[in-house]
């Protein structure tokens, strides 16, 4: 990220993490919000570990919801 940014380098990776998931515009305030303190959990951590496992994490809840209302539905 370039040096312009400053202190809001951390507001502008989560941004443009959220904008990167264009199929679901409505949701880049909930996504720059949810990844905020992921961010700086990476800086303060110096490591991508805990996000990579949070990812995870609401990828997996996000496909088991799916699939259980898949399921359930007749």
């Amino acid at each position: 990220m370039p040096s312009q940014f400053g202190r809001l380098k951390p507001a502008a990776h989560s941004l443009l993490f959220a904008i990167y998931h264009f199929d679901t515009p409505w949701m880049i305030p909930v996504r720059t919000l949810g990844i905020l303190p992921l961010t700086y959990t990476t800086i303060h951590t110096h490591s991508v570990r805990p996000c990579i496992i949070a990812h995870c994490l609401v990828n997996l809840a996000n496909f088991s919801d799916s699939i259980s209302r898949r399921i359930g539905t007749p």
